[in-house]
């Protein structure tokens, strides 16, 4: 519990002897340098944070530094960009590159899989308290929360609000060892009533630290208990999930035979396979009896056909695939493997088809760190979900396009949705024929569009517009 306030006041000891013997001109020629090129120190200082944070690296010490170096007010707003800046990009890494190393490292981990919980129920307010509580040490937080499902807003507003109290602390430490420094060297002819001002200043900052991080600290240990105390605390146990994939087709039939072969994975048993056809097709139908699937046909838009299919599914829980799709052969198990760990909804990591080159490798990169930072990942990137919760949340709308943006945005509004590490490699054909560059900012407008209250039907009219000009 005095952990932090324990290492505050070894580093400050240590720091004082280091003054009373040969280091008071060298650090004082620190100090000079800073305030002469603070522009250059600042983000110095910044970068060492941030690349302190993606290490490991302990980081009272730069904070400490800090107030040495920069005072108070500056050294508390660098701290601040630095600690924010390693934080979010420690967690990025985290849920991006080592989730699944992480994962398995962790795996049987009861206070991870407590957090996890937790998060899902009061993302912000877990965050927050884990920020103020010296349970979790800061460097191994932020990549602990990247394993969790918490929302990337959440994380980010936790973080930033949760380190100001410590931060405050340690950078008025090392802003009071900078006076004694220059008491010591006689640069400073303080009186006693500075003296006094400085101590009652550090005395209140400790009293106040020590009563925010005692009842961070129950508080934590009592959200995280009621979470361990849930089904999720054991998930070894839980029963084995079946899906019901939900394909809506139009005119794909050789697409869609490949992704019925694909579907024969291991462990991938039982599936109920759901296909809805926009228009009649013998040739599908047929195709569909020799794979044992569930034809339908429903002369209607994307979002109708598969609205269509969830209704007619029997299955717990549901997964929607376009017919051009590639699931990798891991994706069923890593829906249970998600579902164990309560999560009731989420999405594939995007990848495309076809040889790896950099401008799709960029793309690709580009599309995850948007879903992985609160955006909306389409169709296209293979959504699952409960059943009872796709109801409740509205399941797709009848529009012709972005028919799952509500949806998705009322399931991460319930915090239960997560970008599984698993890929899903999607069909190039839009962007080979309208151009790489030209297609993804296409893509980007019209979402932008849509958000701004564009009706649908003039944005599938422009979507299809490049592949119109085209033909002509």
């Amino acid at each position: 519990r005095h952990a932090q306030l324990l290492l505050a006041g070894v580093l400050l000891a240590l720091l004082v002897v280091l003054l009373a013997t040969q280091g008071v001109q060298g650090l004082h020629a620190g100090v000079a340098w800073a305030e002469t090129h603070a522009d250059v120190a600042g983000i110095a200082f910044v970068l060492a944070y941030i690349g302190a944070a993606l290490l490991m690296l302990p980081s009272s010490v730069l904070t400490l530094a800090a107030g040495f170096l920069f005072g108070l007010p500056l050294g508390i707003a660098l701290v601040t960009v630095g600690s924010i800046g390693g934080a979010v990009s420690a967690f990025l890494v985290g849920r991006m590159l080592l989730r699944e190393p992480l994962r398995r490292r962790f795996a049987h981990s009861a206070r991870l899989l407590a957090l996890d919980k937790a998060t899902r129920r009061e993302g912000l307010t877990i965050v927050l308290l884990a920020r103020l509580s010296p349970v979790i040490p800061y460097n191994l937080l932020n990549y602990a929360l990247s394993l969790t499902s918490v929302q990337f807003r959440d994380y980010f507003i936790g973080s930033l609000f949760g380190k100001l109290p410590v931060t405050a602390m340690y950078v008025y430490i090392g802003s009071l060892a900078r006076n004694v420094s220059e008491l010591i060297s006689g640069a400073s002819d303080s009186g006693p009533a500075r003296w006094l001002v400085f101590g009652l200043g550090l005395a209140a900052t400790l009293a106040l630290t020590v009563l925010l991080t005692r009842w961070a600290t129950a508080a934590l240990r009592e959200h995280l208990e009621e979470a361990g105390a849930g089904p999720t605390a054991d998930p070894l146990n839980e029963p084995r999930t079946e899906l019901a994939v939900v394909i809506p087709v139009l005119d794909d039939t050789p697409r869609l035979a490949a992704l019925l072969e694909r579907l024969r994975m291991p462990g991938a048993a039982p599936l109920e396979l759901i296909v809805v056809s926009g228009r009649p097709d013998t040739a599908l139908a047929g195709l569909c009896a020799q794979h044992a699937c569930r034809y339908l046909e429903l002369p209607a838009n994307r979002g109708r056909r598969l609205h269509h299919g969830a209704c007619v599914a029997e299955a717990p829980t549901l997964w929607f695939l376009h017919a051009d799709a590639e699931p990798h052969e891991d994706s069923v198990a890593a829906i249970r493997q998600a579902q164990r760990r309560g999560i009731e909804s989420g999405c594939f990591r995007f990848a495309f088809q076809g040889p790896s080159q950099w401008h799709k490798r960029l793309l690709a990169a580009l599309v995850n760190l948007r879903v992985a930072t609160g955006g909306i990942p389409y169709g296209d990137q293979g959504l699952f979900v409960r059943r009872e919760l796709y109801f409740e949340c509205g399941g797709f709308t009848h529009e012709p396009l972005f028919e799952e943006v509500n949806l998705v945005r009322q399931l991460r509004a319930r915090r239960s949705f997560e970008m599984l590490s698993t890929p899903i490699r999607v069909a190039t054909r839009r962007w080979e024929r309208d151009g790489w560059w030209r297609r993804s900012l296409m893509n980007r407008w019209l979402a932008l569009c849509h958000r701004c209250g564009v009706p649908p039907a003039e944005l599938a009219r422009r979507y299809q517009a490049p592949a119109a000009r085209r033909r002509s």
